[in-house]
């Protein structure tokens, strides 16, 4: 049994907000042509508007869901603009598809099994469509054990770390979650997870666990190893929540994947966030879901989401920010250089979104005192990509171990603090 009650009304917000709100919505069912067609019509600014969808990651939704049910209130100009998106859109898919099912050829020949996460595998296995979404790298998931083999074996397929990944060393696997690397010739991007959810160990959901819960799928009609239904919800909920959710995006991809679950997987869903200290996150994912675009949420996931009271907090003030934020496009490694006060809000939010203060404290502590990898040795913030291929065998991009003294960790721990409190 679902239900779509409780939907936000529209009164109030922004022009393009409000027309990208009933596109989400009639993606998920919850909405009919006519409400898109009544927005479309009132649009006097379609460069606003699309700004904004791609501001929200929603431009092949948008495109998508207007010429599908409203082509009749779109200008001509406008109409043939949308085609244009949608085929550039589908062309960059489909090469970062054929990218994916390389990187894949080539860990699996290192005898590493990895699990397609987000991109073609999320676009494919819910949206149904791989030309609906854009994104600008891979995630693949990994066994902590296997991310030097990996590492290994990408580098020498062309692949080179990127920013913070040059400093990860073995022994700072347990403080981050990702490794990023991008090919040194055609730039395609990829981020190696063996844990998701926030660093530092906050509460993350095992790579080992969900590589024993994966299903087989298909990307461009090959086989590759997905997460479980109620995994890719549950993924969706923690990658939203990491980020504080930016954007609308996050919400119509959560969405999605909570309403294809059955009872019986939302469950699944439950117990799994539970066990892995994530349930909090699934249920403020599971409230937006269901107040922003209108998603059948199963009531196995949604009563505990309801019943929790400080998701519903998280929730509100998670939406509001998304809703009615300052400016149109995600400036977020702005505002944490340049309004650290923000990103101290975000830090503070993710451990209310933790699921209990005792976990919320632990995870505040190894976030305090654990260095990261931008804390430890490596070569400047500053340096580019650029230096890491034109320079593959200096020190600072080898895969060595940091040797973090207690000297240093002090020194990590105030630098952090300066960064997020300054």
């Amino acid at each position: 049994m679902t239900t779509t009650a409780g939907m936000l009304p529209l009164d109030g917000l922004e022009q393009g907000v409000r027309v990208l709100l009933t596109a989400g919505r009639c993606a998920v069912g919850a909405g009919g042509p006519e409400a898109l067609r009544r927005e479309l019509a009132a649009v006097d600014d379609f460069p606003a508007l699309l700004a904004t969808a791609r501001a929200h990651g929603l431009t092949g939704t948008l495109c998508k869901v207007a010429l599908a049910q409203a082509t009749d209130e779109l200008p001509a100009a406008v109409a043939d603009e949308y085609r244009t998106l949608r085929r550039g859109i589908a062309h960059r898919a489909l090469a970062m598809s054929r990218g994916l099912l390389r990187v894949l050829a080539v860990l699996q020949q290192a005898g590493v099994r990895a699990l397609a996460y987000k991109g073609p595998a999320l676009s494919e296995g819910v949206y149904g469509d791989v030309a609906v979404r854009s994104w600008c790298d891979l995630d693949l998931i990994i066994v902590d054990a296997d991310v030097p083999t990996a590492r290994q074996a990408l580098e020498a397929a062309g692949f080179v770390p990127h920013r913070g990944g040059a400093r990860l060393g073995a022994d700072m696997t347990t403080s981050e979650q990702e490794l990023g690397l991008h090919h040194r010739d055609t730039g395609l991007a990829i981020d190696l997870h063996w844990r998701v959810g926030l660093r530092f160990a906050g509460a993350s959901l095992d790579g080992a666990d969900l590589l024993r819960r994966a299903v087989p799928g298909e990307v461009l009609e090959r086989p590759v190893l997905v997460p479980s239904a109620p995994d890719v919800a549950l993924l969706c909920s923690l990658h939203g929540a990491a980020h504080t959710w930016p954007s609308l995006d996050l919400v119509l991809s959560t969405a999605l994947a909570l309403q294809a679950l059955d009872d019986d997987q939302a469950t699944v869903l439950e117990d799994v966030g539970r066990r892995g200290g994530c349930a909090r996150r699934a249920h403020i994912g599971a409230l937006l879901s269901r107040s922003l675009v209108g998603a059948r949420v199963p009531r196995p996931a949604l009563l505990p989401a309801v019943a929790d009271r400080r998701a519903g907090r998280l929730a509100a003030d998670a939406g509001a920010r998304l809703l009615w934020r300052e400016a149109v496009q995600d400036q977020r490694s702005v505002r944490r250089r340049h309004r650290p006060r923000e990103h101290a809000a975000e830090v503070r939010w993710q451990l209310g979104s933790l699921d209990s203060p005792a976990a919320a404290a632990a995870h505040a502590w190894e976030r305090l005192l654990r260095p990261g990898a931008l804390d430890t040795g490596g070569p400047p913030r500053e340096q580019p990509y650029a230096a890491y291929a034109a320079k593959p065998d200096d020190e600072g991009a080898r895969f060595e171990p940091a040797r973090a003294g207690r000297a240093q960790m002090l020194r990590a721990a105030v630098r952090r603090q300066l960064r997020i409190w300054r």
